[in-house]
């Protein structure tokens, strides 16, 4: 079960959610509000090591 971020467009928190489908309602866990946006993840993921994303042909995994 994939985790998003997401933030409410009506009260501006941000949360995390675990989410079965795309159809599935998410709402905001302070307000209610169903007006949330997903938010991009801020790490897609770690190489092990502070050398940049074109250091030595590394990626995810």
């Amino acid at each position: 079960m994939p985790l998003f971020n997401y933030e409410c467009e009506n009260c501006g928190k941000k949360f995390e959610e675990f989410v079965m489908s795309s159809s599935e309602k998410v709402s905001c866990p302070n307000c209610k509000s169903e007006k949330v946006k997903k938010q991009l993840p801020t790490r897609l993921c770690s190489a092990g090591s502070d050398e940049g994303a074109n250091a030595g042909g590394r990626g995810c995994g």
